[in-house]
């Protein structure tokens, strides 16, 4: 979606009340919106890829940074563009290389579990089954009396 498509969704009712520096969508960030199926970034999503397959080969373009809340209508999540700090991320990528897999510390065997489990209480799922539905009983029982 272009950017000033994508900025309309979000320029605030009336422009003096935008502060110092108006919020919207600038060159460092992309847009994308599916209108359709109405989906859209939510909260927890942050950080997650945006992907477009191009002539058979998947690309990243953006890391999910917002969006609006996710309830319809649904309006375009916006990503950070990826291309706007390839500069950045090659840079950084040589002055601070791969870590050599080589050199990571053994993996260490989990503790093995005790046999002996006779001084544990144990919940096995039948009795598990029977506490739970003793407790809604009782807590549908007190509902209903109020």
């Amino acid at each position: 979606m272009d950017n000033d498509v994508c900025d309309s969704f979000y320029r605030p009712p009336n422009p003096a009340d935008a502060g110092p520096k108006p919020p919207g969508i600038h060159e460092d960030a992309l847009c994308a919106g599916d209108y359709i199926n109405e989906r859209s970034i939510c909260r927890g999503d942050s950080g997650g890829p945006l992907v477009c397959p191009l002539e058979g080969v998947w690309y990243l373009f953006g890391l999910s940074s917002w969006s609006q809340i996710c309830q319809s209508p649904i309006g375009p999540s916006v990503f950070t563009n990826l291309s706007y700090f390839a500069g950045w991320i090659k840079k950084h990528k040589k002055e601070n290389p791969a870590p050599d897999p080589g050199k990571a510390p053994p993996v260490e065997k989990a503790p093995a579990l005790s046999t002996d489990v006779s001084s544990e209480t144990v919940l096995k799922p039948r009795m598990t089954v029977l506490l739970f539905a003793q407790f809604l009983l009782l807590w549908l029982s007190l509902v209903s009396a109020q």
